[in-house]
């Protein structure tokens, strides 16, 4: 009986040693399907620097423009014809932006600000990255790890980590634009998350995998040690990785779409070839930006495929990616959790390197086009304003660049087709007379053999608007009209393949 009674006692606390440990595995395995961030979006920081862009053709003086005493130091981004101008602490910079902006001479002027992360970083390899199979980055590896023709990923960022086992040897010299020198140490951490969801090394049997597991590195350091990131070194650091090879280029920080400056840097790139991919934002809001088409603008979406409750929408949205707990590699060597549409842009950053290197023939507008055509409709029918055209998809995206057969769910192309879409403005009419504040529809006739997908209106080269439905109208307010001025009013669709037809008209104030 003694013995019984001991071997009873032994059971029964084994049984609850095993209940205790089933309990405690349930609960560490469930994973919350949109986790809230733990932190509160950091504010835009104000800078006494303004950005201004001469008309072409202008051959005067800064001090034309604004008197010698207003500025304390200029420097140029030659490339965008942009000069970055440093007003003195008693200057009204608002005021001096406004007086710019009135100004014939004037193409644009806008105030300089610093844009914080827009990531939260948690403590905790291949089987903790779920957003990896969800994205069937399997199914793309099968035929593109983006290290065809050298991709290059450059990474506008607070630096990367150089030590890295998980991206030493995948390295490029990059660039610090924030103390220009070469040192691009990682001095916030958030540069080494976002390599790392990139293009972190793969096969090496150590740590994690990333996006585009075989593409290149370019670090390119943008930011202080507090995270945060003008527009003027965003700008600057676009140029140089464009001029210097990448392909790709993330920016996890914004949104960037109303800066002015931004969009020229990014256009600039996109005629080199670079594809942007850029962060909406985390503040919980809907953006009143239009969609920049040089900019691949990316929401955040969970593991179940809902967008983030947290990830900004909008109308400049693109696509949608996993930006919920992936888990990336860390600033130090280590590896941790990383949340936000800090985390989303760099999935498809990963992915557009993928496409590039499944078919390097590919221009910029023509990946971009791929990524959003391959991405699931997972929201309303067609874009809409929280998943852009949908959730990308990398396995279908590589498809439709060369590596397969597979058809876009949202639009299908005609293999081989190489027609471009032909294009006419309706309304306004050539010549038309129009004013600031005044609500004006943009009307297009197009037509394709096979079917336009979006028509995007621009005014002297900067994006005004877009629609995705026919037929094709988009309403336009301007606000930066001169008087006597005249100005190109252009209009863009383009169709399923990736082609375009562009056409134009003058209309003056």
């Amino acid at each position: 009986m003694p013995m019984t009674k001991t071997l009873l006692v032994i059971d029964v606390r084994l049984l609850l040693q095993i209940i205790l440990l089933a309990l405690l595995i349930s609960s560490c395995s469930r994973r919350a399907p949109d986790p809230a961030p733990t932190w509160v979006q950091a504010p835009v920081r104000q800078t006494n620097r303004i950005l201004l862009k001469p008309r072409a053709g202008f051959r005067g003086t800064l001090t034309e423009l604004l008197p010698t005493r207003s500025i304390q130091t200029s420097r140029a981004i030659a490339a965008l014809g942009i000069q970055i101008l440093e007003l003195r602490s008693t200057v009204d910079v608002d005021q001096a932006v406004r007086d710019l902006r009135a100004r014939p001479e004037v193409e644009f002027a806008e105030r300089d600000v610093e844009l914080p992360t827009n990531a939260v970083m948690n403590d905790a390899s291949y089987s903790s990255q779920w957003y990896l199979p969800k994205i069937d980055a399997p199914g793309a590896w099968v035929s593109s790890a983006g290290a065809g023709a050298a991709v290059t990923i450059a990474i506008l960022d607070t630096g990367v980590d150089p030590t890295h086992p998980d991206l030493q040897t995948h390295m490029v010299p990059g660039w610090n634009f924030y103390d220009n020198n070469a040192d691009t140490h990682d001095v916030y951490g958030h540069g080494s998350a976002v390599a790392g969801v990139a293009a972190a090394i793969g096969n090496n049997f150590i740590g994690v995998v990333g996006v585009a597991w075989g593409a290149r590195i370019m670090p390119l350091r943008i930011s202080g040690a507090d995270g945060y990131a003008s527009i003027a070194t965003i700008s600057e650091a676009l140029v140089w990785a464009s001029d210097h090879g990448a392909r790709v280029a993330n920016i996890s920080f914004g949104p960037l779409s109303d800066y002015l400056t931004v969009g020229s840097a990014a256009d600039y790139a996109q005629s080199k070839g670079t594809v942007v991919a850029v962060s909406a934002g985390n503040d919980s809001t809907v953006s009143g930006s239009p969609d920049n088409p040089y900019l691949l603008t990316v929401s955040a979406s969970t593991n179940i495929d809902t967008v983030a409750t947290w990830s900004t929408t909008g109308q400049n949205v693109d696509v949608a990616a996993p930006g919920t707990e992936l888990y990336t590699t860390a600033n130090g060597g280590g590896y941790s959790w990383f949340s936000g549409t800090s985390a989303s842009a760099p999935v498809v950053a990963g992915i557009s390197a993928l496409v590039i290197a499944a078919n390097p023939a590919l221009t910029a507008q023509q990946v971009q086009e791929i990524i959003k055509r391959s991405a699931d409709d997972l929201g309303p029918a067609g874009w809409d304003a929280g998943f852009g055209y949908g959730r990308v998809n990398a396995g279908r995206a590589v498809a439709m660049a060369g590596g397969g057969t597979v058809p876009s769910p949202t639009a299908t192309a005609t293999p081989g087709d190489k027609t471009p879409p032909t294009i006419t403005i309706t309304n306004p009419p050539n010549g038309s007379r129009i004013r600031n504040a005044q609500l004006i529809e943009i009307r297009v006739t197009v037509a394709d053999n096979v079917g336009v997908v979006r028509v995007d209106a621009y005014l002297e080269g900067v994006a005004i608007g877009s629609s995705t439905t026919a037929p094709f109208s988009i309403n336009w307010v301007p606000n930066t009209l001169t008087r006597k001025s005249k100005y190109n009013l252009q209009a863009q669709a383009i169709d399923a393949a990736g082609n375009t037809g562009v056409t134009a008209i003058v209309v003056s104030r």
